[in-house]
C-alpha cells in the first residue's frame, strides 16, 4: 500500500480543522498560502464551517469534488495522487472520546485502515 506524502498541519483553533486539511492539501500540490489568509477565504466560523466552504479553494485554480465517496472513488483519489479531504464523525476514530463532524485528510487505504492526518493531533497518527 501506497501512502501519499503529504505534510500534517495541525489545527490552531478547536474550529478549523477544515483549514487545517486544506493547507495539508494545497502545500501537497506545491501552493504556498498562508493559513490566516486561508480561514478568510473558506469563512470559518467559531463553531465550524461548511464542508461546502472548500469551493472558495476553486479561486486558487484548485479542481473542488464534493459529495458522498464509495471506497472506489477514495481509491482513484489516492492512485490519482489527489489526498481527498473526508468529512467524518469522530466517534467512528477509535482514537476519539466524543462525537462530532470534523475534516481530515485520507492518504492512503489499506483493507482494514485508513490512514489519516487528523489535524486535531500534533503529529499525523
Amino acid at each position: 500500500m501506497h501512502l501519499l506524502r503529504v505534510s500534517h498541519q495541525r489545527q490552531r483553533q478547536p474550529s478549523d480543522c477544515l483549514a487545517a486539511c486544506a493547507a495539508m492539501v494545497l502545500a501537497y500540490n506545491g501552493i504556498d498560502y498562508h493559513y490566516s489568509q486561508l480561514l478568510r477565504l473558506l469563512r470559518i466560523q467559531p463553531h465550524g464551517t461548511a464542508f461546502s466552504a472548500l469551493n472558495a479553494l476553486a479561486s486558487l485554480g484548485v479542481e473542488v469534488e464534493i459529495g458522498r465517496g464509495a471506497r472506489s472513488d477514495l481509491e482513484h483519489h489516492l492512485d490519482s495522487g489527489v489526498p481527498p479531504i473526508l468529512f467524518v464523525n469522530t466517534g467512528m476514530l477509535s482514537y476519539w472520546t466524543s462525537e462530532t463532524g470534523h475534516a481530515v485528510v485520507l492518504i492512503g487505504l489499506d483493507n482494514e485502515v485508513a490512514h489519516l492526518h487528523d489535524p486535531a493531533l500534533d503529529e499525523p497518527n
